[in-house]
């Protein structure tokens, strides 16, 4: 019987607070929230030197998750730029003509962060704004037969 590794899909949480009267153009750190059982906020992800990560999905559950339109840009170990999305308005899941994106890899100790860039100016109050990345990981910690 062949030894692989363990896999599984998660779905990670991105939230960021725009400010009051933020202009468009504005580039604003993300926050992740890659654990769901701690809770715990982010500005960077450090991938687990026993695994991989497959980001398979961007999504967003609502149009209120979006409280001002942006693109989110994802980075790999503060360098590289993976990703720039479309609106995020257009990535609202039950929409079957969403843009899709490659997977994108990050292996071991690889680094996770990123930022989003509003299109349109915030008004008087902060807004919110929360997307979703569905993530596929592949540990070798524990194999499985």
């Amino acid at each position: 019987m062949a030894v692989r590794p363990y896999e599984y899909e998660q779905t990670i949480a991105v939230n960021v607070t725009v400010p009051a009267n933020t202009p468009a153009g504005t580039l604003i750190q993300l926050d992740i929230v890659a654990n769901p059982l701690t809770g715990a906020v982010q500005k960077e992800v450090v991938i687990p030197a026993s695994q991989s990560w497959y980001i398979t999905d961007i999504y967003i559950k609502s149009a209120d998750d979006v409280g001002v339109d942006a693109q989110a840009i994802l980075q790999k170990n503060n360098v590289k730029v993976l990703l720039v999305t479309d609106p995020l308005s257009s990535l609202l899941i039950s929409n079957p003509s969403r843009p899709r994106y490659p997977v994108l890899y990050y292996g071991p100790n690889d680094r996770l962060s990123g930022y989003i860039r509003t299109l349109a100016a915030t008004g008087a109050s902060p807004v919110t704004i929360t997307f979703y990345m569905k993530v596929r990981v592949v540990d070798t910690t524990f194999f499985s037969a």
